[in-house]
């Protein structure tokens, strides 16, 4: 996963640089937008994590159901 960064800097800081105004001296009217864009990056990094969370839990469900089927089958 590549991390987000502009200007060297992570969504972290970005986020950290807007609460302490010092985006407004920088970006002027587009502090929001660049803000924004910063916001949507981490929560898409945050979606990619919880996605390959959801897809181990699958993978893990489905072996779960075969080990399942198999026990069923031979105690029949």
């Amino acid at each position: 996963m590549t991390p987000y960064s502009s200007e060297g800097k992570s969504a972290a800081q970005v986020l950290r640089d807007y609460e302490a105004r010092l985006l407004d001296a920088d970006y002027g009217g587009s502090t929001t937008d660049y803000l924004h864009a910063a916001i949507m990056v981490k929560a898409a990094q945050e979606q990619r994590r919880w996605a390959k969370v959801a897809a181990i839990a699958a993978c893990v469900s489905v072996v779960v159901a075969v080990v399942a089927l198999i026990i069923a089958s031979l105690a029949g």
